[in-house]
């Protein structure tokens, strides 16, 4: 099996953010990536503002370690 490399990786798990249902499983790779996860940096910032505590948590998080 081939390995995505993390550029393909990061772009799967943005495309998976846009179903609410599994977002938080979503976020917690994302910020695994550190800066290469900077194009997930704009969806990221939007959830900053959720009105659910645990995913507006998990996105400042996520943001301060790909920043």
């Amino acid at each position: 099996m081939i390995e995505a490399d993390n550029a393909d990786k990061v772009k799967a798990l943005i495309a998976a953010m846009e179903d609410e249902v599994g977002i938080l499983e979503v976020i917690s790779p994302l910020e695994g990536f550190g800066k290469d996860a900077a194009p997930a940096l704009p969806q990221l910032k939007k959830l900053k503002t959720s009105s659910k505590d645990v995913i507006r948590n998990a996105s400042i998080k996520a943001v301060e370690r790909i920043e």
